[in-house]
């Protein structure tokens, strides 16, 4: 996971899980354990599903770099 002040020290770009999403998953896990009464050895592992990309356009700038459009498109822009 990355830190907004991550791209103040210099992080290029960072294809990873999101806090929110992974708070959310983690939500639904315990609303079984606590609503529904499962027990915690039936919840399977779980992984994130998905990630977000996540680019700095200064450091890009910096290193000279040009940022396809396709990643852009997909990107979250610091």
């Amino acid at each position: 996971m990355v830190e907004s002040g991550q791209f103040d020290q210099g992080i290029f770009a960072s294809d990873s899980v999101s806090y929110k999403k992974s708070g959310i998953q983690a939500g639904h896990m315990i609303k079984e354990i606590l609503v529904d009464n499962k027990p915690i050895k039936e919840i399977p592992v779980q992984t994130a599903s998905s990630t977000e990309l996540f680019v700095s356009e200064k450091m890009a700038d910096q290193l000279g770099l040009t940022i396809p459009t396709s990643v852009l498109e997909r990107a979250i822009v610091r």
